[in-house]
């Protein structure tokens, strides 16, 4: 059986607690107590009729790195890599913890006082910095009213004002707010307006890094349903027009556009126009549809750059010298990352699967899918 020591020692308003672990001091008034235990955590505790409770202040679980898988929205906030308490909030917290311990005994139990209305005060503060997360976080999916859009203003001006960082708080929210607009391809005159209200609360820079964010995640749901319709095309058109962005963004945003409607009207395309090739296929009843330059993946740390002929026949691949796949011999085609990543193609009878990375990965991808289903028909 293990052998606990503990006695206390009051001290003025004070109570001195020591234990095996050192000294604790703690603080209060019957049914309320504040201390720091021996251990520097700080605490809150008490009781009334026959209810016990006891808070510690200081939390002692660690927080997930950046770059962990998350369940939900809140679990990504908490992984933030800075403290969101306000500088105000952190000195009065602080400074109401050490003033329980110091302001007693120069202004006795009003200094007691004082302390506590510190420490409330950062709780206050903490309190409804957690709650407008939370609200905002339930209350952002959804139909957005202009009951609700109110709150929510409301929520966002309070992250504004009581947190620190409250940039790396509101982009999570806004990017959620893009994504759940495009559900029914039509922005509401309240959508449109929380639009704004972020970008009045956000710094130029972090509006537009959100907005790049939620529209490329938004575009890659219109073209992953292999549907990317008329609709679609004008909500992202009207959507740009809306947030106003800087000209190069828009720019970009407006080229994002023009990429995947290309790569829709190749999907749906019937027929396709044949090329000229700049290098010789060597066989005469082949029609060419695609060219790139292209960067062929040998091994984990060589590659090799070259060119790709895609035709009705055979994908054409030029390095050092020219070999060619026929297209009946794919199995399977993937993109492991939309435009810039790399193409992967499994063949017949060939163990490792054929790396190509190429201007426009996805386009190379729809030319080589289109092959396959006309070589199949």
């Amino acid at each position: 059986m293990g052998i606990s020591f503990r006695k206390s020692i009051k001290a003025g308003p004070l109570r001195l607690n020591f234990s095996k672990s050192g000294l604790g001091v703690s603080t209060g008034i019957k049914g309320l107590r504040v201390g720091v235990n021996a251990k520097g955590r700080s605490y809150v505790g008490g009781g009334v009729a026959g209810f016990q409770y006891r808070q510690n202040l200081s939390s002692s679980k660690g927080r997930k790195k950046a770059g962990d898988d998350f369940s939900s929205a809140q679990e990504m906030l908490a992984a933030l890599p800075k403290s969101q308490a306000t500088i105000i909030e952190s000195i009065l917290g602080g400074g109401g913890l050490l003033g329980i311990l110091v302001f007693p005994f120069i202004w006795g139990w009003f200094g007691f006082f004082l302390a506590i209305g510190f420490i409330i005060t950062a709780f206050v503060i903490s309190s409804s910095r957690n709650a407008a997360l939370e609200f905002l976080e339930k209350n952002l999916e959804g139909t957005i009213d202009e009951t609700k859009l109110n709150a929510i203003r409301e929520r966002i001006k309070k992250l504004k004002t009581f947190s620190r960082y409250p940039d790396e708080l509101l982009t999570t929210f806004l990017i959620t707010h893009v994504k759940n607009s495009f559900e029914d391809r039509n922005l509401s005159k309240e959508e449109k307006e929380l639009l704004l209200e972020f970008k009045n609360n956000l710094s130029p820079e972090a509006f537009g890094n959100s907005i790049m964010s939620g529209f490329a995640a938004i575009l890659l749901e219109a073209v992953e349903d292999e549907d990317f319709d008329e609709a679609e095309r004008n909500f992202l058109n009207e959507f740009i027009d809306l947030v106003q962005l800087k000209n190069d963004m828009k720019g970009m945003l407006e080229e994002l556009i023009t990429f995947f409607s290309q790569i829709e009207d190749l999907r749906k395309a019937e027929t396709l126009e044949s090329i000229t090739p700049s290098l010789s296929v060597g066989e005469a009843n082949e029609t060419i549809y695609y060219e790139s330059k292209a960067t062929f993946q040998k091994s984990k740390n060589v590659s090799e750059d070259g060119t790709i002929l895609v035709s009705d026949k055979n994908l054409h691949i030029y390095t050092g010298g020219h070999s060619k796949v026929k297209i009946s011999d794919i199995i399977e085609m993937s993109c492991d990352q939309i435009a810039f990543g790399s193409l992967y193609i499994t063949v017949k009878n060939r163990k490792t699967q054929l790396q190509i990375k190429c201007d426009d990965t996805l386009i190379a991808l729809e030319f080589l899918r289109k092959m396959k289903s006309w070589s199949e028909k």
